[in-house]
């Protein structure tokens, strides 16, 4: 479970605290990136100017930022955060949580200036992914939360990914620098599907304001798991289409049976409830038409990114508005205006990115140039919103 409070009772000081727990920094960078980031990525998609990736593809290229940038991103904010919660052990803060931001910072600039910057941009990226990784299995080892061993094992993966990433610039394989790319992308798709196991029930049942108890079921956890790391491996190496078709099916069975079981009526007067929601929803849409690919002929890039929009893009956003309130000591509850528009905004964007080019493939380009623009748009009002409590101290004075 994730305790969205800090456990220490302590006075925190007032002034910058920009860096005083790992949500902070990680939070801001993300949003900050999901902006600039994507306005370069209009640049060089509508081709607005020519872009030197490198030995990278400009598609290799915008994968890997949006997945070992910002998911990343994203991803060390929330467990330096909660490892602190659930061990009782001090993740970095101060100047080891900066240094350790810094390199992330360094792996952006890289990527953004192409060329050669694309190799000291993975290395930078590296660093920082080795000592993230560092941090939190250290603190999980030390109080021996063997439970947590999944999270290790994919955030380990994800690091040799980037390896294999590194590995096919200099060798200059494009087939390498692919399968770490994917591989990376599904194991952050898997990481949802843990954490949303975990969290998005518990959220339910204390946020709805009615008592509530939803049924699980270890069966159908296990199921959706190992399911979706046999779509991961049916993905990554040559299998026939209609046995990962089959794959994807099992997994969707199985992770609508979960919605089912999680869903309750009073998530819709809650926008941090029905966000993280329809967020597990888009995943499980996005695995119905993998599984329908092979006969609708369903485009690989719309089911890439109805997992990427719809799924990381709004299990993220939800996650870090959630997160940011009640680390800052705010309601998670009752957010502000501006949260539910951007969330409503992102939603937009996936159906523009996705919804609209399946059903008129003919304008594309139009579609994809909206949904980018609305994509900007949602994360530049969590950045309106947020910046201010991400740089401040917490309301209630306590630490962290």
């Amino acid at each position: 479970m994730v305790d969205i409070h800090d456990p220490q009772q302590s006075q925190a000081p007032a002034g910058f605290a920009l860096f005083r727990l790992g949500f902070r920094p990680f939070f801001l960078f993300a949003a900050a990136f999901a902006v600039l980031g994507m306005v370069q990525w209009v640049l060089v998609y509508h081709g607005f100017y020519s872009f030197n990736p490198g030995n990278l593809t400009v598609l290799q290229w915008h994968a890997h930022e949006m997945i070992f940038g910002y998911a990343m991103a994203v991803i060390a904010g929330f467990l330096l955060t909660s490892v602190r919660n659930w061990t009782g052990q001090q993740t970095p803060v101060g100047s080891m949580l900066a240094i350790m931001a810094a390199f992330w910072l360094m792996a952006r600039l890289g990527f953004a200036a192409g060329s050669t910057g694309i190799f000291l941009g993975v290395m930078a990226n590296l660093v920082f992914m080795a000592g993230f990784l560092w941090s939190i299995s250290t603190r999980i080892v030390s109080v021996r939360q063997w439970q947590q061993g999944g999270i290790l094992l994919v955030l380990l993966l994800l690091t040799l990914a980037e390896v294999g990433v590194l590995i096919g610039l200099e060798q200059r394989d494009q087939w390498i620098v692919s399968k770490a790319i994917y591989g990376a992308f599904y194991l952050v798709l898997m990481m949802i599907l843990i954490m949303g196991r975990r969290v998005v029930p518990f959220f339910i049942e204390r946020g709805v304001g009615y008592p509530c108890t939803l049924k699980q079921s270890r069966l159908l956890d296990v199921a959706v798991v190992a399911g979706f790391a046999l779509y991961i491996l049916s993905n990554l190496f040559v299998v026939p289409p209609e046995l990962t078709a089959a794959i994807a099916a099992v997994v969707v069975v199985a992770q609508s049976i979960r919605l089912k079981n999680w869903y309750t009526p009073g998530i819709w007067k809650k926008p941090l409830l029905w966000s993280l929601y329809l967020a597990l929803a888009w995943i499980t849409v996005g695995l119905l038409m993998a599984a329908l690919e092979p006969w609708l002929h369903i485009s690989s890039y719309l089911v890439l990114h109805t997992f990427a929009v719809g799924g990381v893009g709004l299990v993220t956003l939800s996650m870090m508005s959630r997160v940011a309130l009640g680390h800052t000591g705010r309601d998670v509850h009752n957010p502000a205006g501006i949260v539910r528009i951007s969330l409503a905004v992102l939603i937009l964007a996936i159906v523009f990115r996705v919804v609209m080019p399946l059903f008129v493939p003919a304008s594309h380009s139009l579609w994809v140039g909206i949904s980018q623009l609305l994509w900007i748009s949602a994360f530049g009002l969590f950045l309106l919103n947020y910046l201010p409590m991400l740089v401040g101290p917490r309301i209630d004075g306590r630490p962290g």
